[in-house]
């Protein structure tokens, strides 16, 4: 992002992403400041804070005292989080309402907590088109689509594998073949030969 900090005149970038640290006033709002010029057609600007500066400085839209920060009378630096920052960073996994915060247009989308939270994946272990199948932390397999829901529920499967169609094959504690409709999200059938799992036909209109 440093190379962009000035003279890039480009209104309409709707994405920023900081990697560097800087204890700079200055040059953290010029860098989160090119995605925050008004532009025709743009509604909105995603900051992705790699490097957690707002802990140092707040969110871009802070009334700022900037007298005492040139004059070096502002301490700027990452102060010990609050049980009242927590409450707005972390947002509950419950909640459906992104919050907004009452003094600011800007709001916290997700922080540096709330996604380590979601790195709760042991193992890949195979994909196909939407889905995936996963291993646990308990040793338990499941499938899950894109947005990391988990589509059929987690136990100890056998031979698991994709089929045509958005068809799953696995044995539940080596038993006989199930086939799960991962769309539907429903068993399909047991006791069936592989050969003859269901498979679904898409007719050109």
């Amino acid at each position: 992002m440093d190379i962009f900090s000035e003279g890039f005149d480009c209104p309409d970038v709707e994405f920023v992403q900081l990697a560097r640290p800087t204890l700079s006033l200055a040059k953290y709002l010029q860098m989160v400041g090119r995605g925050l010029r008004v532009a025709k057609g743009k509604k909105n600007c995603v900051i992705i804070d790699n490097v957690g500066l707002y802990r140092v400085f707040g969110l871009p839209s802070q009334v700022w005292n900037w007298n005492a920060m040139f004059e070096g009378k502002l301490k700027v630096g990452k102060r010990k989080e609050t049980p009242k920052d927590r409450e707005f960073f972390l947002m509950d996994e419950k909640q459906d309402d992104i919050q907004i915060h009452p003094d600011s247009e800007m709001m916290m989308v997700m922080s540096h907590e709330e996604l380590l939270q979601r790195i709760q994946y042991r193992e890949f272990v195979d994909s196909k088109g939407e889905f995936a199948i996963i291993k646990l932390p308990d040793g338990k397999m499941t499938v899950v689509n894109r947005q990391g829901e988990q589509v059929i529920e987690p136990g100890n499967y056998y031979d698991i594998k994709f089929l045509q169609g958005n068809i799953l094959s696995y044995r539940p504690r080596r038993k006989t073949v199930c086939y799960y409709d991962l769309l539907a999200r429903v068993v399909i059938d047991e006791d069936i030969h592989a050969k003859d799992a269901p498979e679904v036909i898409t007719i050109n209109k």
